[in-house]
Parts: C-alpha cells; sequence; structure tokens
C-alpha cells in the first residue's frame, strides 16, 4: 500500500509539501481527503443535506427548528448525525436571531430565510468555525470523533483510499502560535482587522476563548477550501458557484502554482485531488489556489491579498524576467533618445514596441480557464474576504463585526 500510494511529504522552498512517488499519468487521483469538518452556504442549505452535503432528490424536507440545516433521509436517522448537529442548533438559531444579526452587523433575513448579498460567506465562515469548535472539544474530552459524511463507523479501513483527518492534524496547521502574529502581518491591515472581528463575532454564538477562536479563524484564512461541485468541473463549463466551504488538513499541504499539475474538486463531500498532467517522480504536485488567468502582476497582487505571499512559481518567474527587461529596455531608450539621431532613435523605439507587442500577445493567449476558476475564490476567503466584506472599527469584547457590499 505504501508503495503504491502515489504521493509523499516533503519539504519545498514554500515549505512542506507533496512530490510524485513514481511517474504519475494524466488524470490519475493522487489524494482523497475526507473533511475534518465542511458546511453550506446558506443559498445551499434547501437543497442539499447539511450533513453528507448531497443534493435532495425530489421534495426537501423540512428544516431543523433552528432554522439553519436540513437533512436527508439517511442522516436524518443517524444518531451521529444527530450529535454534531446538537453542539450547533444553538449557535444556528442564534444567526437567524435579529438581535444577533444586528449585533453581527449582519443584514436581516428574507421572507424564506435566505440572505441576502455577501452575508451567505459570512455565516458559512461563521458556521464552520462553529462546527470545528464542537470538534475540538470531542477531541479534547477524548470522544470518539463524529463519523464523517456517510462513514457510519467513523473508522479508517485498511482497504479504504480516503484519509480521515483528526484534530492534531488540525493542529498541524500554518500559522503555528509561535508565528501567528508574522503571518497574519503578511495580509492586508483591513482582512488582519476581520479576523480580530471574526474571533469577536463567534463568540456571541458559542462559549469558547478568544484566543482559541482566533487562533482557529487565522487557520481557516489560509487553510479553508470550496466545495468545488465536480459535475460542471468535468463538463467544462468556465465558472459557477461552489456549495460551501471545509477543512481538509492533509489536502492544505499542497502548495500553489500558476502553472498547477494538479486540479480538486468534491465528489460526495471528499476532497479529490486528480493530475491535470504527467508528473515525473520527484516532481512537485501542486494547485491553483485562486485563478491563474491575467498577468504574472495581477496574480501576485489576487495571492499577496488573499494569503500573504508573492508568488514564486516557475511561471510567474519566467513572466517577469522579459518584462523587467522590457522596462532595461525602455529605460535605456530614454538615455539614448538624448544622445543619438533621428533614425537611431526612431529604430529603438520601433523595436520596444515590438517587444511590448509580443509581451502582449502572450498574456493574451494565457488565459485558459484552470481549476483555479473553480475553487471559488470568495468562499476561500470565507468572511476576511477586502472584495466582499468591509470590517468595521472592532473593539475587545463587543463582538462587533460589520459586513458590507
Amino acid at each position: 500500500m505504501e508503495q503504491s500510494f502515489p504521493l509523499k511529504l516533503v519539504s519545498t522552498t514554500a515549505g512542506r509539501g507533496y512530490a510524485a512517488s513514481r511517474d504519475l499519468r494524466k488524470g490519475e487521483v493522487v489524494l482523497r481527503v475526507a473533511p475534518v469538518s465542511a458546511v453550506l452556504h446558506d443559498d445551499m442549505v434547501e437543497s442539499h443535506c447539511s450533513r453528507c452535503l448531497q443534493p435532495f432528490l425530489g421534495l426537501a424536507p423540512a428544516p431543523c427548528r433552528c432554522g439553519g440545516a436540513r437533512f436527508c433521509r439517511g442522516c436524518r436517522r443517524a444518531p451521529f448525525a444527530q450529535a454534531e448537529h446538537r453542539a450547533e442548533c444553538r449557535a444556528l438559531a442564534k444567526l437567524r436571531d435579529g438581535a444577533t444579526r444586528r449585533r453581527l452587523g449582519l443584514r436581516g433575513l428574507k421572507r424564506k430565510g435566505k440572505l441576502r448579498g455577501h452575508d451567505r460567506e459570512a455565516t458559512s465562515m461563521l458556521r464552520l468555525a462553529v462546527r470545528l469548535l464542537a470538534r475540538r472539544r470531542r477531541s479534547l474530552r477524548q470522544e470518539a470523533p463524529v463519523p464523517l459524511l456517510g462513514d457510519k463507523d467513523g473508522a479508517w479501513l485498511p482497504e479504504e483510499d480516503v484519509v480521515h483527518d483528526s484534530w492534531r492534524d488540525v493542529e498541524a496547521l500554518a500559522p503555528a502560535e509561535d508565528e501567528l502574529d508574522a503571518m497574519v502581518e503578511t495580509l492586508q491591515p483591513d482582512r488582519a482587522y476581520q479576523l480580530e472581528g471574526g474571533a469577536n463575532a463567534v463568540r456571541l454564538l458559542v462559549t469558547a476563548a478568544r484566543e482559541e477562536i482566533y487562533h482557529l479563524l487565522c487557520r481557516l484564512a489560509f487553510n479553508a477550501m470550496a466545495l468545488v461541485p465536480e459535475e460542471p468541473l468535468r463538463a467544462g463549463q468556465g465558472r459557477w458557484r461552489d456549495t460551501g466551504i471545509g477543512l481538509y488538513p492533509t489536502g492544505a499541504m499542497l502548495n500553489h502554482s500558476c502553472s498547477p499539475t494538479c486540479l480538486w474538486f468534491m465528489r460526495g463531500g471528499i476532497l479529490v485531488v486528480e493530475t491535470q498532467k504527467s508528473v515525473k517522480r520527484g516532481q512537485e504536485l501542486t494547485v491553483a489556489y485562486l485563478p491563474t488567468t491575467g498577468t504574472c502582476e495581477v496574480r501576485r497582487k489576487r495571492l499577496r491579498k488573499a494569503f500573504g505571499f508573492t508568488c514564486q512559481c516557475r511561471r510567474c518567474c519566467a513572466e517577469s524576467r522579459p518584462k523587467e527587461s522590457a522596462r532595461a529596455s525602455r529605460n535605456f531608450l530614454v538615455s539614448f533618445d538624448k544622445g543619438s539621431s533621428a533614425a537611431e532613435v526612431l529604430q529603438w523605439k520601433r523595436l520596444a514596441a515590438r517587444r511590448d507587442a509580443a509581451l502582449t500577445r502572450e498574456e493574451k493567449q494565457d488565459v485558459k480557464v484552470t481549476q483555479a476558476e473553480y475553487c471559488g475564490e470568495e468562499a476561500r476567503q470565507g468572511f476576511q474576504s477586502n472584495r466582499r466584506t468591509r470590517a468595521a472599527l472592532v473593539r475587545e469584547g463587543q463582538g462587533s463585526l460589520r459586513f458590507g457590499a
């Protein structure tokens, strides 16, 4: 089993990562991971089971008394599904309470109970934090973990190829406690404020130490993954809405590249990582965290804004070098213009124009839709997204976090 496992954990220039343990074919599944926890977006609750994440067949069942969850027939009868929901039912009810929503800075609900605008991402991240804190409490009490998804016994089987992460795997995710402040400082200032506000917001929903919540939200900010639908991906559609967000510690250790070797999607709530090109033994396995269209500067700006790092993948390095050379040519042209004849200056200007046009053509050709188009940038960033949210002044202990368009 170990010899045939397609990947291995290695140390890379970007930290821990995965490399191919053997030659891999295009389209080969290299990793399948069950979530430590996953939640639906609020506008998906009416059409999907809140436990197994599968779409309902036929008429949707009635919601739970909290109004924030629905379960398929199988999960509704399962004791483990009931145990998990008991830990979050009261918090979900609070999220629908008008007074609590006003304190959180969230807008009100429509008559049918759907959230307006961008509040879907905000409450999704809050509910994921609540569910993870319940998982942590069970771990601290040394209780057996609640089985994941439709796994009736929750145990890993020797013949099973799905990785089941424990809470210890969550604690191994970056950032560690001693590097927490340094990693948060790499984010945009308003995103750091939003993490502070998120910790206060979660405290309105559950009883937990603020430092514990804050550290968990920071881990989610860097490691949470969108529930990407497989069917539209296979059909080659351009964009669609993901169904929710989840935490997959083993999958989160895949590093980013703007020219990734793998794509990822969800199959029944399970994270599936599949090669999208042939990979040689020892080559790093990478995925795209965010959309990889646009120029090198645009892609790097996205990543710095969302994750606080500058991409140094082979594609970005290759694209940045000719641009630097083009800038040098233009600077040389300025100095050349001062002491040269008109004919020489005109010749240099033509050469510079042709070079700029060639660079533009290369950038326009590189608009192929990649896996990152399906990874739900809005959901990955959750309520911390600077594009979707705007943090108000957060006062310690007030639990105030305002969300806006």
